[in-house]
């Protein structure tokens, strides 16, 4: 919670702590800065804060009146960057693939990368395996029915 010490005490004596009452405007450049926290690399943000002044009591306000205090408003422009997106799908397309068989004439860039896109098959194969209860039992049970590994 952040405490504003310009803030003024509302009619029913609450004050301001950037949760959209009357805050001041560092409570709502923190409360801007916390909304654009996940925003994509490849967006613009414009933001501009707007002060709203709130008058005590119902109704209109007299001419002479000053306002009791001022609520903000954060009002944003967003763009995409269009270069930044190209340069994030080209940063997300490129992988690095490690291999003990260094030479090209014995397995080439395109069978490494065929032999390493082949594993996700056999690896959803065994994703049985992965679960808690029903792996161990598998197995066993596979032992046991071929004749390896047991007496069965």
């Amino acid at each position: 919670m952040v405490r504003c010490p310009r803030t003024r005490k509302s009619p029913t004596g609450e004050r301001g702590n950037g949760d959209g009452g009357d805050g001041c405007e560092a409570d709502a450049r923190l409360a801007a800065e916390r909304e654009l926290k996940g925003t994509p690399v490849w967006l613009d943000v414009r933001r501009e804060l707007v002060a709203y002044p709130q008058y005590a009591g119902k109704g209109r306000p007299r001419k002479d009146a000053s306002p009791a205090s001022q609520q903000w408003q954060i009002v944003a422009t967003v763009t995409v960057n269009q270069e930044r997106v190209a340069q994030e799908a080209f940063r997300n397309a490129c992988w690095i693939v490690g291999t003990n068989v260094l030479e090209p004439m014995v397995l080439s860039d395109q069978q490494l990368i065929a032999t390493y896109k082949g594993q996700g098959g056999a690896e959803r194969g065994f994703r049985f395996l992965e679960h808690r209860g029903l792996g161990s039992a598998a197995c066993l049970a596979c032992a046991g029915t071929t004749g390896r590994g047991g007496s069965g």
